[in-house]
């Protein structure tokens, strides 16, 4: 077991020293490899659900480019039973409903097809920084200087485990989302899956839609709920609320399928519903679609790669540990190991994209290789034998 001292070094931070001996990283770099070997897969079934999945998106995007039934802002319901089942672009002010968030120190009512609650507090929040340095022998010695400092945050942090007393933060607001029972655009009902789906937008609140229980408890401040009693000096458990909302009467595009009741909804395992703010053309809503399906497919891809390359270093993990026992010869096999995981991480992940391209487009993908052969044996054509000179 590691060994742990704590030392106080002010009011609000403290040090840490924490001894790992040589048998017991051993141990944890063999669980590590552990780990890695179980993560490869997870990457390979990551990358190849990323590339199958935004061929997918891609064809289906296509296909709704030549097959979508534009009714534009159409004031009157077109014949329904005819275009049940099919994609349709919609465009127009969405209509909500009297929505109230109420809580026990004030209330907010606005018209809007969607309204949201952000909560920031202010609270304690630790900071930390560690050192880590490899002694001879293969034992390790880690500083970790912590301390603890007020500040906004939209997330609580939980001070059930800090260290140092007076430090204490009370529980936290949650945030939350308001939908209405009813969402038209034009003639059409919107599915909940294309409310949700709205882009909200924040919301100024004002006297018209704020109400306060106690003037001491919440007040208006720059377009948000304060709730404290100072804003230019806050207090731990103090709260910033702000809203988004979409709007009763916000133009929105809808693309998404037509039901024979005129409920415009998504559908499983489609890129639909496609939502937008304000009018957009059908090729317009598809093409900004497109590119955010060619920039998530190459995050996920950059990411899928670092994940893979860190697998493989935590696969090889017990070799760098176990050079440590002289700290160089650690340092030096973890930078060669370092430098020689790239090969496989890139081997692997290339391999399982091409196989994901050949499981979405066998057929291109089998083309591309007769043209790559082709190609192979034009440029290397095969030399005539050479006929022995005669005397």
């Amino acid at each position: 077991m590691p060994t742990t001292h704590t030392y106080q070094t002010g009011q609000h931070s403290y040090t840490e020293v924490k001894h790992t001996g040589y048998g017991e990283r051993v141990g944890n770099s063999f669980c590590n490899a552990v780990f890695g070997v179980v993560l490869v897969p997870l990457t390979c079934a990551l990358i190849f659900w990323n590339e199958t999945n935004a061929v997918a998106s891609a064809q289906e995007l296509a296909w709704l480019r030549h097959e979508t039934e534009v009714l534009g802002s159409a004031t009157a319901p077109p014949d329904l039973a005819a275009l049940a089942g099919r994609p349709v672009h919609m465009t127009g002010p969405v209509v909500g409903e009297p929505l109230t968030d109420a809580t026990q120190t004030y209330r907010l009512t606005l018209d809007a097809a969607v309204l949201k609650r952000r909560v920031e507090m202010f609270q304690w929040q630790e900071r930390s920084r560690t050192k880590s340095e490899k002694n001879l022998g293969g034992s390790t010695t880690q500083t970790k200087h912590v301390h603890y400092e007020t500040s906004w945050s939209s997330s609580h942090h939980s001070s059930a485990h800090f260290k140092l007393p007076g430090h204490e933060n009370p529980p936290m607001m949650p945030d939350t989302s308001l939908t209405a029972s009813s969402v038209t655009l034009g003639w059409a009902r919107l599915g909940n899956d294309v409310i949700n789906a709205l882009p909200t937008a924040t919301v100024l609140v004002n006297r018209g839609m704020f109400g306060a229980a106690d003037e001491y408890g919440a007040i208006l401040n720059g377009g948000q709920v304060y709730m404290g009693y100072n804003a230019n000096s806050p207090a731990v458990g103090d709260l910033r609320i702000s809203y988004q909302a979409y709007e009763s009467g916000e133009l929105a595009t809808v693309v998404g399928v037509i039901h024979e009741d005129g409920v415009i909804t998504g559908a499983k395992g489609s890129v639909l519903p496609l939502v937008v703010r304000g009018h957009q053309s059908v090729h317009e809503v598809i093409s900004s679609a497109e590119t955010t399906n060619t920039i998530q497919c190459w995050g996920i891809r950059a990411i899928s790669i670092i994940v893979m390359y860190f697998a493989i270093l935590m696969c090889a993990s017990p070799i760098s540990t176990l050079a440590d026992v002289v700290p160089f010869l650690g340092w030096l096999t973890g930078f060669v190991t370092g430098w020689l995981a790239l090969i496989p991480a890139l081997g692997i992940s290339l391999s399982v994209m091409a196989f994901a391209w050949m499981w979405a487009r066998p057929m291109l993908s089998f083309g591309m290789l007769v043209a790559v052969i082709l190609l192979f044996i034009f440029a290397n054509p095969k030399k005539a034998p050479e006929r022995p000179k005669s005397a």
